[in-house]
């Protein structure tokens, strides 16, 4: 089972996601900080990081380098959940993915299959994780 280390200052989000990927069968370790990330690391490095885009600003980029410097073979996953990405990702390299997971649970999945080259099912995720719009009266 591949795991999943996601790196997320806002908890509702962390919990989100953990929820999401566990049913889809990933072994997920949730954090809110980088010093809670390095001890996962030191205890057992994960197959993946999802890592918050906006982690205390750009704090993010520099969290990047430094787990790409320290376990070059393990890939990194920007993540947001804001509806709209920056206009200027011109930081990122080119190979770097930016998945916008606002209501987008389906590609956010596909993109760690491909990334983890997973012979996971592909079947839909369950619209119990999409939020219902509010309609008047209900």
């Amino acid at each position: 089972m591949a795991k999943i280390l996601i790196l997320n200052d806002q908890p509702y989000i962390r919990e989100l996601l953990s929820e999401v990927l566990t049913y889809e069968g990933f072994e997920i370790v949730s954090v809110g900080n980088v010093e809670l990330m390095w001890e996962c690391f030191n205890e057992s490095p994960p197959n993946l990081v999802l890592l918050d885009l906006y982690l205390y600003g750009r704090m993010s980029w520099k969290t990047f380098l430094d787990i790409k410097q320290k376990f070059p073979n393990i890939p990194v996953l920007f993540t947001t959940a804001y509806e709209s990405l920056p206009d200027d990702l011109s930081y990122l390299p080119e190979d770097v993915s930016v998945i916008n997971i606002f209501f987008a649970f389906e590609k956010l999945k596909r993109k760690i299959i491909e990334i983890l080259g997973s012979t996971l099912p592909l079947a839909p995720i369950s619209n119990r994780y999409y939020m219902q719009p509010y309609t008047q009266g209900s």
